[in-house]
């Protein structure tokens, strides 16, 4: 399981397909060609950015040793629509992952996974607004936006399983190559729960195995 999230409108995602530098360190060639074609640039790099970064998390939890450079992913988004959610997969160096990305004019959220499509009808995800601190930037501003998402994370899981937000913990362990991908705790005890993160400007999102979560509730 892994997700992504874009704020489209922060400062820095704006006229990112205009740098040839970025999109040459993001983009294999025939996606330099897709964009190019694109009614909206910035939103299909920005697609592909996301969908990258899903797969990256997706893949690195039973490969923890992966290559993370976007360029060892490469992206195909299809046609056909889903509502307004558009699906697509990833190449990567282990195996393709499925994604679904949502778009709209203030953010790209991307979920995905291996195995079998249509995998989202088994996957909870939701994307909030962060409420800006004007005293706080920089690592605090990141540390605010980690800690919303893990209280929305929580509060979804503990309304699923009857309990409350405090009997959940989110927490990340020190491994040898960096932290490693968020586990949920319920009262203390680790749970099966595939769950992934992710927070960019405005916006923080998750994503987590409904079926897994249900196990564990019958449990």
């Amino acid at each position: 399981m892994g997700n992504d999230i874009v704020d489209l409108r922060d400062a820095n995602s704006a006229g990112k397909s205009q740098d040839e530098r970025f999109v040459g360190r993001v983009l294999v060639k025939s996606e330099m060609r897709e964009m190019e074609r694109a009614k909206f640039p910035d939103k299909w790099l920005w697609s592909a950015w996301a969908a990258k970064e899903t797969a990256y998390k997706v893949i690195s939890k039973a490969r923890p040793d992966i290559k993370s450079s976007p360029r060892s992913y490469e992206v195909s988004f299809e046609d056909a629509k889903i509502g307004e959610k558009f699906p697509g997969r990833v190449a990567t160096p282990a195996e393709t992952v499925h994604i679904l990305l949502s778009i709209n004019e203030n953010y790209i959220h991307c979920i995905g996974r291996t195995g079998k499509r249509p995998f989202w009808k088994d996957i909870i995800s939701e994307a909030n607004h962060i409420a800006p601190d004007p005293g706080c930037g920089g690592d605090c501003n990141s540390e605010r936006q980690s800690a919303a998402v893990r209280l929305a994370a929580r509060k979804r899981i503990a309304s699923i399983i009857d309990l409350r937000a405090d009997d959940i913990a989110i927490e990340r362990s020190k491994g040898p190559r960096g932290p490693t991908p968020p586990a949920v705790y319920i009262r203390g005890e680790m749970a099966e729960i595939d769950i992934s993160l992710s927070h960019h400007g405005r916006f923080a999102a998750f994503a987590f195995h409904g079926g897994n979560l249900i196990s564990t509730k019958i449990r």
